[in-house]
């Protein structure tokens, strides 16, 4: 085997690598994109935390389950006090 086509083999392996480490970063970014309802849920201590996050898993997918989602966890937390 010469050395060139040691190389060659080299550069496509490199490639290669490279495309999975870009496939796992559009994928990580592609799931936190899908799950900001239940994020901003969580960062905002609302009430419906779970019920958020299940509309969010089970119909995130649809873009109107997302959506709802979104609003619902950015939506006004009633306060508890009784003024």
């Amino acid at each position: 085997m010469s050395k060139k086509y040691k190389t060659e083999f080299k550069v496509k392996k490199e490639k290669t690598m490279d495309s999975k480490i870009l496939m796992l970063l559009v994928a990580m970014v592609g799931f936190t994109i899908y799950f900001i309802p239940t994020i901003v849920a969580a960062i905002r201590n609302h009430p419906n935390v779970v019920a958020i996050s299940l509309l969010n898993i089970f119909l995130g997918w649809t873009f109107l389950g997302w959506v709802g989602a979104l609003i619902w966890s950015a939506t006004n937390i009633a306060s508890s006090d009784n003024k």
